[in-house]
């Protein structure tokens, strides 16, 4: 399993889903044993908070907007408290770190715990469909004892990234030992 990696999933323009995420890992750190000295502490998280949902309220709904500067305030209390949310992170990531150690299934559940999501938590892909449109190339500008080989991504492929390299195979019958490296 490779090493978990936290994810603040938000846009510093999306007010409401920063006061959610802030809103979600105040709860879920408050009284948490694994994270007993936060830093910044909950209470800054909170302070940043407040002051982003009383922008909201002062720049207003929509068809009823407040000035150019209550956009402006509102703007800046986002980016506090997004960096806000990122520092806490940090020390998440860090604590996670120190307590789990090399366990990284371990370190991915103290981060969980925090309130903050994993970035794309990996998933084993398994054992691959052979490939699709096979073709060997027989042409005169390869050197002898040469060949040119093409095909498609096997069908079961559910992220391109997950195909890191092929092996080929080569035997002068049509069975394979597959335990060959």
């Amino acid at each position: 399993m490779s090493k978990p990696i936290l994810a603040i999933k938000v846009s510093p323009k999306n007010y409401a889903g920063l006061v959610n995420l802030g809103n979600r890992v105040s709860t879920s750190m408050a009284g948490n044993l694994n994270f007993t000295t936060p830093l910044p502490t909950l209470l800054a998280l909170g302070t940043a908070i407040t002051n982003v949902q009383t922008a909201i309220a002062t720049w207003s709904p929509k068809g009823n907007r407040g000035s150019h500067a209550d956009l402006v305030d509102l703007r800046s209390k986002a980016v506090i408290l997004l960096n806000t949310l990122k520092s806490l992170g940090q020390y998440v990531t860090n604590t996670a770190s120190i307590a789990a150690g090399l366990d990284y299934t371990l370190m991915a559940g103290i981060i969980i715990t925090s309130g903050f999501a994993l970035s794309n938590p990996r998933t084993p892909q398994g054992i691959l469909q052979m490939v699709q449109n096979f073709h060997n190339f027989i042409t005169r500008k390869i050197n002898n004892n040469q060949v040119k080989l093409k095909w498609k991504k096997p069908l079961n492929v559910t992220t391109s990234g997950n195909v890191k390299s092929y092996r080929v195979f080569r035997a002068t019958t049509a069975l394979f030992c597959k335990n060959v490296v």
